[in-house]
């Protein structure tokens, strides 16, 4: 699996260049670049239901400086079964567990709909 040199996040084999940062993947991290994991692993923030949902999170959480990474729910293909007539596959939203509270305010302010600073005091106007 190929990893972001920066971020250090593991993408899929097909993606070339890491969608957070533009750096070139490369086939493994150098042992020297792995930083003290402790807090940093990998954590599901929350399952969305379908890959637009999912930009749109992850565009809210970039723009909180919070790196995140979305996985396609596994789905067994269907044979004979029409494209069209299947459900939006789901997909996970993983942040480091490091960003995981400030994450899920962001979480909680885009499903309510809440285009304000999810950080932001809602009672100073």
């Amino acid at each position: 699996m190929p990893y972001c040199p920066k971020c250090q996040f593991e993408y899929l084999p097909e993606v070339q260049r890491c969608p957070d940062c533009g750096a070139a993947l490369v086939s493994a991290l150098p042992p020297q670049v792995r930083p003290d994991t402790r807090g940093i692993e990998d954590v599901l923030l929350c399952t969305v239901g379908g890959e637009m949902e999912a930009a749109v999170l992850r565009g809210r959480l970039k723009d909180e400086g919070i790196p995140s990474r979305a996985q396609l729910s596994d789905v067994t293909p269907l044979i004979g079964v029409p494209v069209m007539s299947l459900p939006a596959q789901e997909v996970k939203v993983f942040v480091k567990r490091r960003d995981l509270a400030r994450a899920r305010m962001v979480c909680d302010a885009a499903a309510r709909g809440d285009l304000r600073d999810p950080g932001q005091n809602l009672d100073s106007s």
